[in-house]
């Protein structure tokens, strides 16, 4: 009877695996490879193309991108990232409606909330300057600092050599894995290219980098004043040639040129604003003047002789100026951690997508100890970006299970963030565990922040296999490496973690 049953049953069994062969494993091949097929990789700005264009042929030197004849360097370059969408499509069209709230002038010197003017030198190095105008600016008046631009530049970890120049997401990137920052009294810039010593101690852990926006030119600028109010100066860029747009006799700066394509080529930090500053006291090549009055308040790195003791203003009309804004506005005491892990020593150097507002990514990490998931950072792309993050305590391939924890939020600005979770995740010393992330940037098709080679920029990018993984549901993962392109790419999260003492301070921080 046992033996009837069975041949009966045979041929129904042979039909079942013959239809889950055909239709199940097809349906999962397919579904993996739609998954693996279909992500992009933002194209790279044609601004960066022709600039590491020329910069080959020689003709743009270090990071002077201008015929100013004047003997002082600049120092920024081009982001390979398209970071249009930092700055309103239509430019600058006014319509000078006055935000609500914010006073007609403002200034952080009086205040006492920025310090003392740096001289860069000669050098292209005005980057490394602005980076730490705003973020010692953003820890004062209760804290003052004085951190090392020799020790950012020397260690940023990027292609450029010293006096190449930089930009804000190389600062991100080094203070975001804790090389920085240093004390100045430990490894101090002279206005010459010198080595830094190794192995010296961060002071701080930075948290938060925004980029700040606006969905119009008014809108940006009330955001701006708003941001220096709440969290100190922002580092800003700016089309310098100091021969043909600036008025020593006012020491003010404005720059109406169009026709002609320029580039940023310095950065400095904006401290504050005056809406009456007049009009009058703008020149250009031109003749011409701004069409109103206003003007935001500069801090340069050429030392107190230059402009207005280190200072001078900018017009608000200035074509180029204040397009890529950036508030270094959140660091901690370095005891906030005790460990970080993450793939990305370079930060986001570009951005993946599946043609939609929202994709998902995923960092597998092995505990290197018995302790609590704190935090977790990561960049986003653009304004009201939101998250969901999920922490998972069992890895196997590209599956995970064992979801401990869910946080979701929404991000005002895009940038660098740190979010604190609000109860830790313990984790297993030499166990395996995964931090995904659901993106949804608003108005992109790239909302994945992703750290790989870029010849002439971050060429030292590496990667390996089963670190970082990428979605287009949160169910079917897709291990970057396995594609020929993105061998060496890796996914921009990190997680932070601490001893049990430590979390249960972080804990009640996040829930007061």
């Amino acid at each position: 009877m046992k033996k009837t049953l069975k041949r009966k049953m045979l041929p129904l069994i042979t039909v079942l695996v013959f239809l889950f062969e055909t239709l199940v494993i097809p349906w999962n091949t397919v579904y993996a490879q739609k998954s693996r097929l279909n992500f992009k990789k933002e194209p790279l700005s044609n601004e960066f193309i022709k600039y590491t264009q020329n910069k080959k042929q020689n003709i743009v030197k270090s990071s002077n991108q201008t015929d100013d004849k004047h003997e002082k360097n600049y120092g920024h370059i081009i982001s390979p990232s398209n970071n249009t969408h930092y700055f309103p499509k239509e430019g600058h069209k006014f319509t000078f409606s006055k935000a609500e709230g914010l006073p007609a002038k403002y200034d952080l010197r009086k205040l006492k909330r920025i310090t003392p003017i740096r001289d860069q030198g000669t050098l292209g190095t005005c980057w490394a300057f602005a980076a730490y105008g705003s973020l010692e600016s953003t820890l004062l008046p209760k804290e003052k600092q004085d951190f090392s631009e020799n020790n950012l530049i020397n260690k940023s970890g990027f292609d450029n050599n010293y006096n190449d120049g930089g930009y804000p997401g190389m600062a991100i990137a080094y203070l975001s894995r804790w090389n920085g920052p240093v004390s100045e009294k430990e490894d101090k810039y002279t206005g010459k290219i010198k080595r830094s010593p190794s192995n010296l101690q961060p002071q701080k852990h930075i948290q938060n980098a925004d980029y700040i926006t606006g969905n119009d030119i008014d809108s940006l600028y009330a955001n701006i004043k708003k941001a220096i109010i709440t969290s100190g100066a922002i580092d800003t860029g700016m089309y310098m040639n100091e021969d043909k747009y600036y008025d020593d006799e006012h020491y003010s700066y404005y720059c109406d040129h169009k026709k002609k394509k320029y580039y940023i080529n310095h950065e400095v930090d904006i401290v504050g604003w005056d809406d009456n500053f007049s009009r009058n006291k703008f020149e250009s090549p031109s003749g011409k003047k701004p069409s109103h009055n206003g003007a935001f308040i500069v801090r340069n790195s050429w030392g107190k002789d230059w402009g207005d003791n280190g200072y001078f203003y900018i017009s608000y009309e200035d074509v180029y100026a204040f397009t890529e804004n950036v508030a270094f506005n959140d660091a901690e005491d370095t005891d906030n951690y005790t460990s970080e892990y993450s793939y990305d020593p370079l930060g986001v150097t570009d951005w993946y997508g599946y043609e939609e507002d929202t994709a998902y990514a995923a960092n597998v990490f092995t505990a290197t100890s018995n302790s609590v998931i704190s935090a977790v950072a990561f960049y986003t792309k653009t304004q009201d970006t939101s998250y969901e993050i999920k922490i998972y305590n069992n890895v196997n391939g590209n599956s995970f299970t064992d979801l401990k924890l869910t946080k979701s939020g929404t991000i005002e600005y895009g940038g660098y963030h740190t979010i604190k979770l609000d109860t830790g995740v313990q984790l297993e010393k030499n166990k395996e565990f995964a931090v995904s992330i659901k993106f949804t940037s608003p108005g992109s098709k790239y909302p994945l922040p992703i750290e790989d080679p870029i010849d002439g920029y971050s060429s030292r990018a590496t990667a390996n296999p089963d670190e970082s993984y990428i979605s287009d549901d949160g169910i079917v993962w897709y291990d970057l490496t396995k594609e020929d392109e993105c061998k060496n790419t890796n996914v921009c999260i990190k997680a932070f973690t601490s001893d049990s003492t430590n979390a249960e301070n972080t804990f009640k921080k996040t829930k007061r």
